[in-house]
């Protein structure tokens, strides 16, 4: 019996450790692999690493900003994606004032305000019961801790600049899968949504969660990712 190795790409002030719960609730013997995102200010530089640790093709798993990474890998490397899941993640370009307000969110962080910048981004980014779940707010503290202002400015520098990649999406012929939270606050469910039709992906959203559902729903993703991977990849788990 054979399997493809997944790949697991974590968003802004979060880091590989998210994945964790996710992996073990997946019901099947895999090879997953989660790096940490270096602190590169180029969509480019970043997808380069990536592409770079890859000995074969892969299932990629993204989640905000690692979606934007896997969005890169695919239209630079295709040979290396045979199947592609985007978690609360979009295609497209920022718009101008988004790229400008990330370029003041980077200046900001490296003067100091980043543990202020995090703190007010929980607040839009997870489920208002999430908020309330001081065991998730504890870990989130020490991954943002670990994450750092550099990363931070990092990233937002390269999410600024980051090309749109809607149609290399939608010429993607392999299985693709969108995954929305009922109550993103961060991207709009709506805007998921018609990147997924467009682009011809199957689409899921689950509910209770924010821009971190991930993080908030880890076992419901999981079954997501169980359902979808057995009904797209069975003839290879049959071999």
């Amino acid at each position: 019996m054979s399997t493809l190795p997944w790949l697991f790409l974590h968003g802004v002030n979060n880091v590989p450790s998210i994945w964790l719960p996710i992996v073990a609730a997946l019901d099947h013997t895999l090879e997953a692999s989660y790096p940490v995102l270096a602190p590169l200010d180029s969509m480019e530089a970043l997808g380069g690493e990536i592409a770079a640790s890859l000995s074969g093709p892969v299932i990629v798993v993204g989640h905000s900003l690692g979606g934007y990474v896997a969005l890169d890998v695919l239209a630079r490397h295709p040979e290396l994606i045979h199947g592609v899941v985007l978690i609360n993640s979009v295609s497209q370009a920022d718009t101008q004032e988004m790229a400008n307000a990330r370029s003041e969110l980077s200046r900001r962080a490296l003067d100091g305000e980043f543990f202020a910048i995090a703190e007010g981004a929980a607040q839009r980014s997870y489920h208002a019961d999430s908020l309330e779940r001081s065991e998730l707010m504890d870990q989130r503290n020490e991954d943002v801790k670990a994450y750092g202002a550099v990363r931070f400015a990092a990233h937002q520098t390269a999410c600024a600049a980051r090309l749109d990649r809607t149609e290399e999406l939608r010429n993607f012929e392999g299985p693709k899968l969108v995954i929305t939270a009922g109550d993103d606050a961060v991207i709009s469910p709506t805007e998921q949504k018609s990147m997924a039709e467009y682009c011809g992906a199957d689409l899921i959203s689950i509910s209770d969660a924010g821009h971190m559902l991930p993080a908030e729903q880890p076992e419901r993703v999981a079954q997501v990712l169980n359902n979808w991977r057995h009904e797209k990849f069975e003839s290879l788990f049959s071999q």
